[in-house]
C-alpha cells in the first residue's frame, strides 16, 4: 500500500524478481490487475524473449508444474498482440507497456512495476508517475542510477512515505 524504489546495479536480478511477484499473483490472487512498464515495446513485451518483462514470463511457466499455473491456452492465456497474460479461472491479470504519457489512464490496479525508469524520456517518466499516482495503491520503481537528475532520481531522494531499498 506504498511505492517501492530500489535503486540497483546492473544484473542483480531485480527485474525477475519483479517479474516472478507478478506471476505469483498473477497464478494465485484472485482480481489482481498488475501492469508492467518498460521504457520502449520491446523491453516491455517481446514473445518468448526473456530479456522482455513478460518475455521472461514465457519462460517460466512452462517450467511451473500444470497443477500451479492451470492449462495454456484454457486456464492461462497469453494475448502476445495485446501484451497480456490472463488467468481465467482467477480473473487476474498481467499487461505489459510502454512508458506513454497515458500509462495506467482510466482503471485501477493492484500494483505497477516501472522497469529501469533512468533510462525513460524525461517526460514519459513524469507522465507515467503522474497518470498511476491515483491509479494504484503501490508502485514498483526499479532503476540503475544515470546521473544525478530526473524522474526516477527525485522520486529516489524527494522526501515521501516511498519504502527505498539500494
Amino acid at each position: 500500500k506504498r511505492d517501492i524504489g530500489v535503486v540497483k546495479t546492473r544484473g542483480e536480478g531485480v527485474s525477475w524478481i519483479a517479474c516472478l511477484l507478478g506471476l505469483h499473483d498473477l497464478i494465485f490472487m484472485d482480481d489482481a490487475l498488475i501492469r508492467m512498464v518498460s521504457h520502449i515495446e520491446e523491453k516491455s513485451d517481446t514473445p518468448g524473449d526473456p530479456n522482455s518483462l513478460l518475455g521472461k514470463l514465457d519462460w517460466e511457466l512452462p517450467l511451473l508444474p500444470v497443477w500451479m499455473r492451470g492449462r495454456m491456452g484454457v486456464d492461462l492465456a497469453r494475448n502476445k498482440t495485446d501484451h497480456i497474460f490472463t488467468n481465467v479461472l482467477r480473473k487476474s491479470k498481467i499487461k505489459a507497456f510502454s512508458a506513454t504519457k497515458g500509462v495506467g489512464r482510466g482503471e485501477r490496479f493492484g500494483w505497477f512495476f516501472f522497469d529501469e525508469m533512468p533510462e525513460w524520456q524525461y517526460e514519459k517518466a513524469e507522465a507515467a508517475m503522474n497518470s498511476t499516482r491515483d491509479a494504484t495503491d503501490s508502485r514498483l520503481i526499479v532503476g540503475t542510477p544515470l546521473g544525478s537528475t530526473g524522474t526516477f532520481c527525485n522520486f529516489i531522494h524527494k522526501p515521501s512515505n516511498a519504502l527505498i531499498l539500494r
